[in-house]
């Protein structure tokens, strides 16, 4: 028997009916809800599309626009250092004999020209800094001169600025008595020159003769100079320079503490042919052009050990043709004769390294093959990007990170 089914009753009737203004309004946030998450999946998809165009490119051979070849004079010998000013306004060219030359990029005028010598003394051996105006010189009697050459900037008002460039038009650019003017978006006159300021050579010390120096490679490690030299009887030395002001004179004390290096003179016919230094001055390396490396720990300046011993370039009869540290002065680039670049830096394994620092030298990156022997490498100051210039006058520009 099934029983009759009773409903509750609350007392009171619903009279009352939904307005249609509710559902027109479920209606409208349906279609509000539907257009905001489509629009959310067209914003990912549109910032997917803006990141593959970016990338796309680092996957790409590099093109020129356009170039303009501007001839150099021979006369000054075979050119030691490029540089470009950030705004890409200016080509600073520095000559084996010490001869400066700065053009205007654009139409390849000649800007400023001087010398990095102030006396008779001959230029055997520079060393110019990565990331900043630093550079190190030496001469033929042994001794070596610090200074720092580079592009300064400097923003005049109109009213300040030459007549000739008061009436210049934004991102317009023109050269005046070796300066380079330009007028910036906020509407203010940039100038551009280059400035060379010397300090006094520092002569060796203790020695009776005047060897040349050879090679030489430098860093600025607390804003104290550290560098490496090689001189004309083959003694490699490492150099702290320390100065120190008279607040009452103003006169400046310069002292030096160095090391000589063991490095080996037996087993070689030749002498080494680059000399490279760490950024923080604790290890510096001595290679040879088959590559053979000698790196050696001088993290106590005053006595130098050899670290390790090892070859940069395996193959047999191949040679270094271009060595360059990256910015930092942690990555070392190296180019051989058959094309190949590869990165190496040091690192510090698991297992532990028969070494007096527990470092070892070793390589981390490939790159790919070149289209001739590389003789030139130029490093970012600001990111993982080198350029590199072949021997059949052709360049390629690298990621190292990616090795691309």
């Amino acid at each position: 028997m099934t029983l009759p089914t009773k409903t509750s009753f609350t007392g009171r009737r619903r009279t009352r009916r939904t307005s249609k203004l509710v559902k027109y309004g479920d209606l409208a946030a349906r279609i509000c809800i539907t257009a905001g998450g489509v629009g959310t999946i067209l914003a990912v998809a549109l910032v997917c599309v803006f990141l593959t165009w970016k990338v796309i490119p680092l996957f790409q051979s590099p093109a020129i626009d356009n170039q303009i070849v501007v001839k150099q004079n021979n006369d000054h010998g075979k050119v030691i250092h490029l540089e470009m000013d950030e705004f890409r306004n200016i080509a600073l060219t520095v000559f084996q004999d010490g001869y400066v030359m700065t053009k205007d990029i654009k139409t390849g005028k000649t800007l400023q020209t001087f010398s990095l010598l102030s006396n008779e003394q001959n230029l055997t051996a520079w060393s110019f800094g990565i990331a900043g105006k630093d550079l190190m010189l030496g001469f033929e009697d042994g001794s070596t001169c610090f200074g720092e050459m580079g592009f300064t900037v400097k923003f005049l008002k109109k009213e300040d600025a030459p007549q000739e460039v008061q009436h210049l038009q934004v991102d317009q650019v023109t050269a005046d008595k070796g300066i380079v003017y330009s007028l910036t978006p906020e509407g203010q006159i940039r100038s551009q020159f280059v400035e060379l300021k010397l300090q006094d050579p520092i002569k060796p010390i203790h020695t009776t003769a005047s060897p040349a120096i050879e090679l030489l490679d430098h860093t600025i490690h607390n804003e104290s100079p550290i560098y490496v030299s090689l001189n004309q009887q083959g003694v490699l030395k490492i150099n702290r320079v320390s100065s120190r002001k008279n607040w009452m004179t103003g006169k400046v004390t310069i002292s030096l503490t160095n090391g000589v290096l063991p490095y080996d003179t037996q087993s070689h016919h030749d002498k080494p042919k680059y000399l490279k230094i760490s950024g923080l001055g604790d290890s510096v390396l001595v290679v040879w052009a088959n590559g053979m490396t000698q790196r050696f720990d001088c993290r106590n300046i005053r006595k130098p050990v050899l670290a390790e011993t090892l070859d940069l370039v395996p193959g047999d009869g191949d040679t270094i043709t271009a060595l360059e540290f990256m910015n930092g002065r942690n990555t070392l680039i190296v180019g051989d004769s058959t094309g190949h670049l590869s990165a190496w830096f040091r690192v510090k394994p698991q297992a532990g390294a028969n070494t007096s620092d527990g470092a070892v030298l070793s390589q981390g990156h490939t790159l790919p093959l070149g289209t001739a022997a590389p003789t030139s490498i130029a490093v970012s100051s600001r990111s993982r990007m080198i350029i590199v210039g072949f021997a059949d006058a052709s360049a390629a520009l690298y990621q190292v990170t990616v090795e691309h």
